[in-house]
């Protein structure tokens, strides 16, 4: 899969600009941290760390599925104090490495070569992150799409027109009765030719199609002792590791390519102690299908709760596998703590809840630690589909209570190895305490879009480029304050603009809730 053109070389800023430091809203949060040269390299931090700690919990899959692929655990894994473990999936870090060995012998006995593609059409589920290992030893880059992309007649028509650009060698699909579906898009998006190709099943098959083995197949296949052994393949920092897609709100999807380098970047920046992280959402879903490298980086453990996403599901596996850590947008949070399912005591393991994705005031703050019985510590952080890593707070947590500004609280101060300013409309730099649109550059921030589109000039409009790197328009109106905490506001496109000046929406909601105790979109 060709990666995007303008994937550069980090050039990042390393020590604070010389002009007025202090007046003008333009940081850096130091040098990038170092971080590994392959994805591989992210999945053997946990094995090295411990191989018998659990790397992933499957929490409705049975214990016993795929267990001859994956081979027994070498000794008593390391989970959770989860409730009756014997009636869950869970692998240890050892298991995921020799399923992942297996997995990628596999697709070498087909001919799939590295640098290839491969697109899974299914839900959440422990084979999911299975492949997530073997694409990352194989060099491959992987691709998750929803599953009604081969169930609804329109999203057919748009897999069809991914498919033709993306040209994957690898489908994977949910079961049997996808086949077909997934067989004639295939043979209408491209050139089949003598272009090898690879389909797999999750579940089983009733009879032989051509080009297409299950899952259970491959666990009841033979592997040597060389083939249930890692060999990674030499990787590239601008190589493609995963692809996952915008939610088409403000526009056709587009496709998120992320390489190396801004996987092992972003890893590297948010890695801390171990945890045992919740991952929310479908595996084609920007955090879903980030959040299991940043857990794994650092020998952690990512929990499944369910295929088909329930919020229900969510609150029992936080309570079952003892869930330490939760990063959630603002509306779904409301979402989990407003389900008929949800208690207190279920999520009284949760430490950290991290919200992003919407503007999170200091009242939703303080609804929402109330909400989890005051256990946890609740941040405020800056998420984007194109970019991870950028702000937050040194060891985890602000010192002292949540910093605010017109009601929002920060988001925290550039992470190292992210450089962060804010500009007017002519693109100038801002004073401190100003507001404008943030702009920021990172190894961690992706390179460009891929889209459907014919027109490149779309794309590249959101990066520009100067000494210190490639920077992205984030769209965000933020603030930066004298101590370089940033407070990000609002969106540029949701501006109010009347003849007094520009009104921000979260300025509206404060009143409202100042006034009348009303909750703007938050039901705890």
């Amino acid at each position: 899969m060709a990666t995007t053109t303008n994937d550069t070389t980090s050039k990042m800023i390393t020590t604070t600009p010389l002009q007025s430091p202090s007046k003008i809203s333009e940081l850096c949060g130091g040098p990038q941290p170092s971080y590994q040269s392959s994805a591989w390299s992210i999945m053997s931090s946990g094995l090295e760390i411990n191989p018998h700690s659990a790397a992933l919990i499957s929490v409705q899959q049975p214990p016993s599925h795929l267990s001859n692929l994956v081979g027994p655990p070498p000794s008593p894994i390391i989970t959770p104090a989860i409730h009756g473990p014997d009636k869950i999936l869970t692998w240890s870090y050892a298991q995921m490495s020799v399923g992942a060995a297996r997995l990628a012998s596999v697709l070498a006995r087909h001919g799939i070569p590295p640098d290839s593609t491969m697109l899974t059409v299914i839900p959440q589920s422990a084979e999911w992150g299975l492949f997530l290992w073997a694409t990352a030893l194989r060099c491959m880059t992987i691709v998750s799409v929803m599953p009604q992309f081969l169930m609804r007649e329109e999203k057919k028509q748009e897999l069809k027109g991914w498919a033709g650009k993306l040209k994957p060698t690898v489908w994977v699909v949910e079961d049997e009765g996808r086949i077909e579906v997934a067989d004639e898009i295939r043979k209408t998006s491209a050139d089949q030719g003598e272009v090898p190709f690879l389909g797999i099943c999750l579940g089983e098959m009733n009879r032989e199609r051509k080009g297409w083995i299950s899952m259970a197949d491959i666990d009841r296949m033979a592997f040597t002792e060389e083939e249930s052994t890692p060999s990674p393949l030499e990787d590239r920092p601008d190589r493609v590791v995963h692809m996952f897609f915008t939610s088409g709100t403000t526009g056709a999807p587009k496709g998120v390519p992320k390489t190396v380098r801004n996987v092992c970047g972003s890893a590297a920046t948010l890695s801390g102690p171990p945890t045992v992280g919740v991952i929310l959402g479908g595996n084609f879903a920007s955090m879903a299908s980030t959040r299991p490298y940043l857990l794994w980086r650092n020998g952690s453990t990512a929990v499944l709760p369910s295929p088909r996403f329930s919020w229900g599901d969510v609150a029992g596996a936080i309570e079952v596998c003892r869930v330490t850590d939760i990063s959630v947008m603002r509306g779904h949070f409301s979402l989990l703590v407003g389900h008929k399912e949800f208690s207190v005591d279920r999520v009284k393991s949760l430490r950290r809840l991290c919200i992003s994705g919407e503007l999170i005031t200091n009242d939703f703050v303080s609804r929402a630690r109330d909400a989890l019985g005051g256990q946890a510590a609740v941040l405020s952080t800056f998420g984007m589909s194109e970019g991870v890593g950028l702000l937050g707070w040194r060891g985890g947590v602000p010192p002292g209570p949540l910093p605010t500004y017109k009601g929002v609280v920060s988001c925290g101060k550039p992470l190292p190895g992210a450089g962060i300013r804010i500009v007017d409309e002519r693109g100038a730099v801002v004073k401190r305490g100003e507001e404008g649109e943030m702009h920021v550059c990172s190894d961690g921030v992706f390179g460009g879009y891929m889209s459907m589109s014919s027109n490149e000039g779309d794309k590249r409009d959101a990066f520009y480029e100067d000494q210190f790197g490639q920077w992205y328009k984030t769209g965000d109106v933020a603030m930066i304050d004298e101590a370089g905490r940033v407070f990000v506001v609002g969106r540029r496109k949701e501006l109010i603009r009347n003849v007094s000046g520009i009104i921000h929406p979260h300025v509206i909601e404060s009143c409202l809730n100042a006034e009348f105790n009303v909750q703007v979109g938050l039901s705890l």
